[in-house]
């Protein structure tokens, strides 16, 4: 069974689905949208993402991946074929920049460490893919989206939490509680790309906002806490 509390578990009566533009980083991010699609297209065409790893943690999540050819060839042999599935690429986590974002994606990690995001991911999904149900690692923080590229046929693309269906929008965020079951399903035949982020829970208390920020920064360092992240970093085939 999955678990919808964590660790350290901050949640309160928020909905599931929240209204992204209570973070100021969300109308900023809407207003480079441009900019920060072509930053982020640039990466997912000329790098090689990391294909999502499988976890004891989650060992009832199916294993299942699909093969292709490599892009260059229209048909191969079957010893040619390169696995396929979710993909990402880690722009930053905390105040640590990797080398992928300092290269291709300067405006969205200046936009995301001037506003303290505690993680920038580029998510990369295919066709006939899927990610099945899991939870986020901590209630002391919300994710929030930014849709680079959706499939034409975008209500067959789409994010499911607490079992409501949550369609993206290219150029608009979304912002939500991951500690929340959720799952993801690409029923098209298109890549969707988006970029997730960690947003620190505000509680409005001055002393527990700073005492949250400073567990999460020393969190985001540990060991566990990245295995953990990585564990929920899974993705299945989907079957008809």
């Amino acid at each position: 069974m999955y678990s919808t509390h964590s660790a350290i578990s901050l949640r309160d009566l928020n909905e599931p689905v929240m209204d992204p533009y209570t973070e100021a980083v969300s109308a900023e991010l809407e207003a480079n949208f441009e900019t920060i699609k072509k930053e982020v297209l640039a990466l997912v065409d000329r790098e090689t993402l990391v294909l999502t790893k499988y976890s004891s943690y989650n060992s009832e999540i199916g294993r299942d991946v699909h093969f292709i050819c490599p892009a260059e060839k229209d048909t191969c042999e079957e010893d040619e074929k390169e696995e396929e599935g979710w993909k990402v690429a880690t722009i930053s986590v905390g105040k640590t920049v990797g080398d992928i974002g300092k290269k291709y994606t300067p405006t969205l990690v200046d936009i995301t460490q001037r506003h303290g995001l505690m993680s920038v991911v580029v998510s990369h999904l295919p066709g006939e893919t899927g990610i099945p149900p899991h939870v986020g690692y901590s209630s002391a923080v919300k994710r929030l989206m930014l849709a680079i590229e959706v499939p034409d046929d975008s209500h067959n693309c789409f994010l499911c939490v607490n079992g409501k269906k949550q369609i993206w929008k290219p150029g608009k965020t979304m912002l939500w509680d991951d500690t929340f079951v959720h799952s993801v399903k690409n029923l098209t035949n298109q890549r969707r790309i988006v970029v997730y982020m960690d947003v620190i829970r505000k509680t409005g208390k001055s002393n527990l906002d700073w005492l949250i920020r400073n567990m999460m920064n020393i969190a985001m360092n540990s060991n566990s806490v990245k295995e953990y992240i990585r564990s929920t970093e899974t993705k299945q085939k989907l079957r008809s």
